[in-house]
């Protein structure tokens, strides 16, 4: 019998657990806007002295459950300075977007989607763009882009060494309606307001353009529970009582 007891008191610490965690988790709703895995064979590209044409590819990405509307990427790389024999190359597809640049030489990236009809960026509760480096250069700047159709705001970043995830709340693109977006661009190793410069020789991979539940910073001090929490510590007291009346019967 106590055994059962046990058991039956284990099952119902684990029943609160997992409510206490869906509970709290509940209301995260990331969704990947692009993971590259469109075309499903990458694309090469190439520019060179011979070809110093921009590349560009679009490609269809269907339509993401969470956001319901078709999206279009439109992708283009730009050799700005430096043109060479192999100035900058990479692939897109298959998973990544990859860019690569030769010495001396100064390539950028504009990865444009537009939907069918306006976005609404906001329906799921997310709070902010992210852009995901799977390996980077030291100091190469990118930049989000968003428009309603009317109104347009840019925000830039820089991106550290190595594989890195940046994000920036949709708070910062004021006067943008953001449930109705029209336009939205993540320019790479570009920031159209000139302060921050372009990389030469710049090589990133880029591994997904994502919508996020920003996750704010551990508090310092502690901070009450969420109700949550409290309703299964209440419950706690209560099983341990129902164990002793049920020893004494």
């Amino acid at each position: 019998m106590t055994f059962v007891r046990a058991l039956s008191f284990r099952r119902a610490v684990v029943a609160i657990a997992a409510f206490v965690v869906g509970a709290v988790g509940q209301a995260k709703a990331d969704f990947v806007l692009d993971d590259f895995s469109q075309p499903t064979t990458g694309t090469f590209y190439q520019i060179t002295a011979q070809n110093g044409n921009p590349f560009n590819l679009t490609t269809n990405l269907g339509t993401p459950p969470t956001l319901g509307v078709s999206v279009t990427r439109s992708a283009t790389v730009s050799v700005t300075t430096g043109l060479s024999p192999n100035a900058a190359s990479g692939t897109i597809g298959a998973g990544s977007f990859e860019v690569s640049t030769a010495a001396n030489s100064t390539a950028v990236a504009t990865l444009a989607y537009s939907f069918s009809a306006p976005a609404d960026f906001t329906t799921t509760g997310v709070n902010a763009l992210s852009v995901n480096f799977s390996n980077s250069d030291l100091g190469v700047p990118y930049s989000f882009r968003i428009t309603d159709g009317t109104n347009t705001a840019t925000i830039s970043g820089l991106a550290t060494a190595g594989p890195g995830t940046y994000t920036t709340s949709l708070s910062a693109f004021s006067g943008v309606n953001l449930a109705a977006v029209t336009g939205f661009e993540v320019l790479l190793n570009q920031d159209p307001s000139g302060a921050l410069a372009s990389k030469s020789s710049a090589d990133f991979i880029i591994g997904n353009v994502s919508v996020v539940q920003e996750v704010p910073p551990p508090p310092t001090n502690d901070v009450p529970a969420p109700p949550a929490v409290f309703l299964a510590l209440a419950a706690l007291p209560v099983l341990g009582l129902r164990r002793k009346l049920t020893k004494k019967a």
